[in-house]
């Protein structure tokens, strides 16, 4: 199957909306009031106001998935607080919250 085909893009929803349900299931929630996690084909954004949270879904993404054959790239992935050299992060040290 051609990658960027629309037959690609469907199996890649109902693999990726599989690992969804059985390994980011904190994280994708309805019940979460306070993050939302969102993806388009293989692309994760995870807003929360909860840096824990926001921890504990880069710790997973991390680890990778292999039986998914999903692994994250570092040198994609960023973050608005400290979490590790290879991630970059995109908020100046000096900002604070207002």
């Amino acid at each position: 199957i051609p990658q960027g085909s629309v037959l690609s893009a469907i199996l890649c929803s109902f693999l990726y909306g599989d690992l969804e349900n059985k390994k980011l299931a904190d994280f994708s929630s309805t019940d979460n009031s306070d993050s939302v996690l969102l993806r388009l084909i293989d692309d994760y954004l995870f807003i929360t106001t909860d840096v824990g949270k926001a921890r504990s879904f880069l710790d997973i993404m991390t680890k990778g998935h292999p039986e998914y054959g999903c692994m994250i790239s570092k040198e994609k992935t960023m973050t608005n607080f400290d979490y590790d050299t290879e991630i970059m992060n995109i908020t100046l040290p000096t900002q604070t919250r207002a």
